[in-house]
């Protein structure tokens, strides 16, 4: 890997994702905003997305879908979102403090009326 691939440590392929992640969460954000809706409402609606979208790209990525097929990739999703939620849980103090900075930041924002389009983040 070259050094033009690599900025601040993050790779290209990082840097894409987290710009992508980024604009996912603003495009909630706006939503939420929009729709008045607060972080508990989201939360199982997301849920629900997640699994219907990764039941989509199974079926449309496989050449015969089969429930036990199915079964075995919602299975992997598990096993991914389990991965997540022990680095959430292993990580908690992080997260609060990162949560708490937005929410500062934010607020501060807000208060300050420095919102000029865009998601606020």
């Amino acid at each position: 890997m070259s050094g033009d691939d690599e900025t601040d440590g993050e790779t290209q392929g990082e840097r894409l994702i987290r710009e992508d992640q980024d604009a996912l969460f603003s495009a909630l954000a706006g939503v939420m905003e929009e729709r008045d809706l607060d972080e508990q409402d989201l939360v199982p609606m997301l849920v629900e997305a997640i699994y219907y979208y990764r039941s989509v790209a199974y079926v449309a990525g496989t050449a015969k879908p089969s429930e036990a097929g199915m079964r075995m990739d919602l299975d992997r999703l598990r096993k991914m979102i389990d991965e997540v939620q022990r680095d959430y849980r292993k990580n908690a103090a992080a997260v609060i403090r990162d949560v708490v900075s937005m929410l500062d930041a934010t607020a501060t924002v807000v208060e300050g009326e420095e919102i000029s389009g865009g998601s606020g983040h």
